[in-house]
């Protein structure tokens, strides 16, 4: 029997998945949560075979799982579930470690077979998927991470539609220094204006992430 735990905020998801997994004579989901908090303690107890848990409740704690995962827990895999396809979250499920990034809306039929592939060992991206994820790296990914974490903390700002001397009072900082940092943002997204490092974050970085 393959066993399977189940982590995500939806219940309806929940309820989705264990209908189509529990009428499967080998698989069965034996727990589930609606929150991160728990999700330690719940492999330690059950110690299943997958762990499914939605991207969206992990956020910046996914590659710390991992670790956790495969120094204490190696022979229970991760997959990554998500309401949105978008690259940014299956590049950040593939380079925390997961075995596989699933979309939420996958069929039935595939969902099972995927299941079934991750207990047999085997990560289950695909090779467009690791084109994506190659790409978002290179167009976007080291955009990001060339931000200071000055930058970013202003450009979430810029992303709420804030002024400038609303970020510069919030900050505690000059009106002349945010836009040396904006000007550092700029060159580094390769945009023009506020408007546009607003659109690039937009079409390219999760609110979540940011």
């Amino acid at each position: 029997m393959i066993t399977v735990v189940l982590v995500d905020h939806d219940s309806l998801v929940r309820e989705g998945i264990r209908s189509v997994l529990n009428k499967t004579p080998d698989i069965q989901i034996i727990e589930e949560a609606e929150n991160e908090i728990d999700i330690e303690r719940i492999v330690d107890q059950f110690r299943p075979q997958i762990l499914l848990v939605d991207i969206a409740i992990l956020n910046s704690r996914l590659a710390k799982l991992v670790t956790h995962l495969s120094c204490n827990f190696p022979k229970t895999a991760l997959v990554v579930l998500s309401a949105f396809d978008h690259d940014a979250y299956l590049s950040q499920a593939m380079d925390a470690g997961a075995v596989g990034f699933i979309i939420k809306s996958i069929s039935s039929e595939r969902l099972i077979k995927n299941v079934r592939r991750v207990a047999n060992g085997d990560a289950i991206f695909t090779k467009e998927q690791y084109a994506r994820t190659y790409l978002w790296h290179n167009l976007v990914g080291k955009k990001w991470e060339s931000l200071s974490k000055r930058e970013m903390e202003i450009l979430q700002f810029i992303v709420q539609g804030a002024e400038i001397n609303m970020i510069a009072g919030t900050m505690g900082l000059s009106f002349k220094t945010i836009n040396y940092h904006l000007s550092n943002i700029y060159k580094k997204l390769n945009v023009k204006s506020r408007h546009e490092a607003m659109v690039w974050v937009q079409n390219n970085m999760p609110h979540e992430i940011v």
